[in-house]
């Protein structure tokens, strides 16, 4: 409930430091919730930079200057890769630095999907990939109506004005339209700072110089009838 604790958090992380030395580059850092690939992506979103300063000063507002009274906050990951206990790690000496004392809790995939469906973390990993090519299958993470164990609400994320622009977009036909709420609605969420927004995933693909019109959807799903291979 106290967005200006949830902002200190997202400006307390060096998302580019994450990228470069965890994710060995393969991630751009995410400044809201729709990837760049995705449609209805709005570049000028400006997300949250490492603003270490600024996140002192939003903790201090919240009521915790220096982390005091905020107390030891677990943030809890699925075990199955050392990448997703590095990336822990580092949000936890990067909060660290701000005042904001992190514990990390890793716990089987089973346990993890449970205990989050049933709201019990305190602050937990999570990702999510695309099902469709629409803003909505991103933004409906944060539906009230979608709330976890029924739906992908997983943090129980509620703000009534996203809800309005939510359900009027999804009786629209016309994209652009749309996209114009979806916007609206994303800038809803980054504000409110119900997540850590840290990185789009990036992939890379090697092919041989004789591979010819192999390209490489968002979705991925690749379209090999028109690939030739000229030796």
């Amino acid at each position: 409930t106290n967005r200006d604790l949830r902002q200190a958090f997202n400006y307390a992380i060096d998302r580019q430091s994450i990228i470069d030395n965890i994710l060995n580059g393969r991630g751009i850092p995410a400044k809201g919730v729709l990837p760049p690939e995705m449609p209805g992506f709005n570049k000028e979103l400006k997300g949250y930079g490492y603003e270490p300063a600024r996140a002192k000063e939003l903790l201090a507002k919240a009521g915790f200057p220096n982390g005091e009274g905020l107390g030891e906050i677990t943030l809890q990951l699925n075990s199955g890769g050392t990448t997703l206990e590095d990336v822990a790690e580092a949000i936890q000496d990067q909060l660290k630095k701000v005042g904001i004392k992190v514990k990390l809790s890793i716990v089987s995939w089973p346990q993890h999907l449970d205990s989050v469906d049933r709201g019990t973390p305190q602050f937990f990993r999570m990702g999510w990939v695309a099902d469709y090519p629409d803003p909505e299958n991103f933004l409906a993470l944060f539906y009230s109506k979608n709330f976890s164990p029924e739906g992908p609400n997983s943090t129980r994320f509620k703000n009534e004005e996203f809800d309005r622009l939510f359900e009027k977009a999804l009786h629209l036909t016309d994209f652009d339209e749309r996209v114009k709420l979806y916007r609206k609605a994303e800038e809803i969420v980054v504000d409110e700072a119900p997540w850590l927004f840290i990185s789009h995933g990036v992939g890379y693909v090697l092919l041989q110089p004789y591979v010819r019109n192999m390209a490489f959807p968002p979705m991925a799903i690749n379209r090999y009838k028109v690939v030739r291979l000229e030796r």
